[in-house]
C-alpha cells in the first residue's frame, strides 16, 4: 500500500514543517502548475548512422515514444548531435536533417534544417558540424495514444557520405 501524508480523504496538507518526506505517492487528484515537466523520455541508445541517400531516411536509434496524459500539455522535443559529410571534388555538398512526428496517414515535419554545406575543390575533405534541433507544440491534435517523434536525414549528392554520431532525441510533457 502506498503511503501518504496526512490523511488520504482530506486531500490537503496543511503543513509540512522541515524534513523530509520519503516514499510518498502523489495520487491522481494532484494538479501541477502551467510549465511543469510531467514526463521525460530520451532515445535509449546514442543514435549513429550513415548515409549516401538523396531521399530523407530515419536515423538508427533516433526515436522517441511519449503517451501524453491531457491533450492540454505541451511536448517539447530536443534534438542534438555531430555531423559529418565527406566531400566530393568540385560537388557543393550538404547534409540536411529533419524532425518528424509520426502520424497517419502523413509524417508531420517540424524542422528541417541544413547543417552542412560545403564545396570541396579536390575532394577528400570532411566537413564537420553540430546538430541542434528543438520544437515546441501544443496537443489538441492529439487525442489518446503514444506519439512518436523521430530525426531523418539524406545528402543532396548521393557521391558525398553524410554521417550523425552522438545524437540524442529528447522529448517532455509540459503541464499546459
Amino acid at each position: 500500500m502506498a503511503n501518504y501524508i496526512g490523511a488520504k480523504t482530506a486531500g490537503v496538507i496543511a503543513n509540512v514543517d522541515g524534513g523530509t518526506i520519503e516514499n510518498a505517492t502523489l495520487d491522481s487528484t494532484v494538479t501541477f502548475p502551467a510549465g511543469h515537466i510531467l514526463q521525460v523520455v530520451q532515445n535509449a541508445s546514442v543514435a549513429s548512422d550513415t548515409t549516401t541517400s538523396s531521399e530523407f531516411e530515419d536515423i538508427t536509434n533516433f526515436s522517441v515514444d511519449i503517451t501524453p496524459s491531457s491533450s492540454a500539455n505541451k511536448i517539447f522535443v530536443m534534438v542534438t548531435g555531430a555531423v559529418s559529410n565527406a566531400l566530393v571534388s568540385s560537388v557543393n555538398a550538404q547534409v540536411d536533417h529533419q524532425l518528424i512526428r509520426v502520424d497517419s496517414p502523413t509524417d508531420a515535419v517540424l524542422v528541417s534544417t541544413t547543417i552542412i554545406s560545403a564545396e570541396s575543390a579536390s575532394g577528400g575533405l570532411q566537413a564537420k558540424g553540430s546538430l541542434a534541433m528543438s520544437h515546441l507544440e501544443t496537443l489538441s491534435f492529439w487525442t489518446s495514444g503514444s506519439l512518436t517523434y523521430k530525426v531523418q536525414h539524406k545528402v543532396n549528392n548521393t557521391s558525398s557520405t553524410g554521417s550523425l554520431f552522438q545524437g540524442k532525441i529528447t522529448v517532455m510533457e509540459i503541464e499546459g
